[in-house]
């Protein structure tokens, strides 16, 4: 508690004061660091979603490729075999 009376009282208010600046300063400058943190995760996750998309559909390309491979050998297997 703060004393209520003398020059002690005024020192202990700017001592509360002054710890209580430091903790909005804290406070802040932590938030900042989160939010900053929060901004680079984000971009990070719109670049794997763009990469996992580019890939999903690279690799439905590529089975759909490869299918109409195996559609195509299977037809060249079944003409040589009569």
């Amino acid at each position: 508690m703060l004393p209520s009376v003398g020059s002690g009282a005024r020192l202990s208010a700017d001592n509360y004061e002054q710890s209580i600046n430091q903790t909005v300063f804290t406070a802040r400058t932590a938030h900042q660091q989160a939010s900053n943190a929060a901004t680079k995760l984000e971009k990070e996750l719109a670049s794997l979603q763009q990469q996992q998309q580019h890939w999903q559909i690279e690799t439905s390309r590529r089975l759909s490729n490869l299918e109409k491979t195996l559609t195509t050998l299977n037809q060249a297997l079944e003409k040589h075999a009569y």
